[in-house]
């Protein structure tokens, strides 16, 4: 048996990870001398009213080698392989700490992939893992299937303000300051693992909401993934939007909607709005 793993920036909602039996490592916010797990005992709803009170913004960490090792053990103990979907190593240490835990059991049994991405861009990874194992695969050929779609992850999105970013080492004071100055709205992509600014859009967020939606329809028929993943953080009204927009175009595909979790919440801040899927297309 094969066990799918991946770490909490996943952000696929419960009731997907439970139907897929994907298993979730938690990673960690830390605000004010406490330390809480990411989807355990936090909510971004709480955390935007610590940064409202106090103006501070968390710092995130990763599971650390111990978490994964227990996890590991847990499930090898059970007699399954083990596929680990992780976030960028370009952004946090989860992958060099889950590779030092599978080093610990000496065996051929645990796959620890690099995502190169965040967010649902790990999630959408994961569930397709779970579809590959349901056609059959052995682990070597999922594993193999899934670094070979690692490049082809396409994960875009919309920050309301640079000031979490800023605050939490994700872009330069210069892209702060010209950002709130000139009310540049910009749309973030990760490319090769890392944030970077990809279109910069003037005038009201409905724009740049379009230019998300547009980004998506340009690839229409590049996208292989069965799902197209909707994320945001207090921005459901327009994340139903970009559903009923998609879905009218991509009527053979699952729309899912995701709510960003802590440690996404906590570097990107409220209102954003962002979407995952798999192309073929140039990135």
């Amino acid at each position: 048996m094969i066990q799918i793993i991946t770490d909490s920036t996943c952000d696929l909602t419960q009731t997907i990870l439970d139907h897929n039996n994907i298993s979730v490592v938690p990673m960690y916010v830390k605000f004010q001398g406490n330390v809480y797990k990411d989807g355990i005992n936090i909510t971004p709803e709480v955390i935007y009213q610590w940064v409202k009170s106090t103006g501070e913004i968390p710092v995130t960490a990763a599971p650390s080698s111990n978490d994964y090792y227990e996890t590991f053990k847990k499930h090898l103990e059970e007699g399954k392989e083990i596929i680990y979907i992780g976030t960028s190593s370009k952004l946090a240490s989860a992958i060099q700490n889950a590779k030092i835990a599978a080093n610990e059991f000496h065996d051929h049994r645990i796959k620890v992939i690099d995502s190169l991405n965040i967010s649902s861009g790990l999630g959408i990874l994961a569930l397709q893992a779970v579809e590959f194992v349901a056609l059959g695969m052995d682990y070597q050929e999922v594993a193999t299937k899934i670094l070979e779609l690692v490049p082809k992850i396409r994960t875009s999105f919309i920050v309301d303000s640079f000031e979490y970013l800023r605050k939490g080492g994700r872009c330069s004071s210069i892209e702060n300051i010209m950002g709130n100055m000139l009310g540049i709205k910009p749309i973030l992509q990760v490319t090769e693992g890392k944030l970077v600014l990809g279109d910069k859009s003037m005038g009201k967020r409905e724009k740049v909401i379009s230019s998300l939606l547009n980004q998506v329809l340009d690839e229409a028929d590049s996208i292989i993934s069965n799902q197209i993943m909707i994320i945001n953080s207090m921005a459901q009204e327009e994340a139903l939007y970009l559903k009923e927009e998609l879905s009218r175009v991509f009527t053979d595909k699952e729309i899912i909607i995701a709510s960003a979790g802590c440690v996404i919440s906590s570097h990107c801040g409220p209102n954003t709005l962002g979407v995952n899927y798999i192309s073929e297309g140039a990135n």
